[in-house]
């Protein structure tokens, strides 16, 4: 079954009405990725579904060329806790289109717990306007390595973001 635009708009805005989905739903967003005006939604509200089928779906929308549509994917696969989200969450730290992305991304990396991460995240502790995330991203990974950086960073920062890191 083919949807109109507005059909998919609307199916896109009622996603997360939708966990524990139907395959006819899922098979409809799988659709609507396949158009380049609707793949960053799509990939936006497959994350939201937290099925797990639609995680093939997503890591083929990590590789697309759109950095919108990669980083978006990325973030979806990482709501899954998925260990392929990892190469496009790293990458959502730079190219990522909003700040929202970028923190979302921030928070997920320290999610996954993956010590691949500890690298590009201290890289983020001089530059970051959310600092205060790659912190508590950073606590999050709890690798000896981050400890002294980390230290050092939250000696210039408030209690509150000490207590939270």
């Amino acid at each position: 079954m083919s949807l109109t635009t507005q059909e998919k708009r609307t199916l896109l805005e009622q996603v997360p009405l939708f966990r524990g989905c139907s395959s006819e739903v899922l098979d409809q967003l799988a659709a609507a990725t396949t158009e380049f005006e609707f793949a960053a939604e799509a990939a936006i509200a497959l994350g939201r579904l937290y099925d797990p089928r639609s995680r093939s779906l997503l890591q083929q929308l990590v590789a697309s060329e759109d950095p919108s549509i990669r980083v978006r994917a990325a973030l979806s696969l990482g709501r899954l806790r998925d260990p392929a989200s990892l190469p496009g969450l790293i990458d959502a730290l730079q190219t990522a289109p909003t700040e929202w992305d970028r923190n979302d991304a921030i928070r997920l990396l320290g999610r996954l717990g993956d010590d691949r991460a500890i690298e590009p995240l201290m890289d983020q502790l001089p530059i970051s306007k959310g600092r205060y995330l790659v912190m508590v991203a950073l606590g999050q990974l709890k690798d000896p390595r981050v400890f002294e950086p980390l230290a050092d960073a939250l000696s210039r920062e408030s209690h509150t973001i000490v207590l939270d890191a």
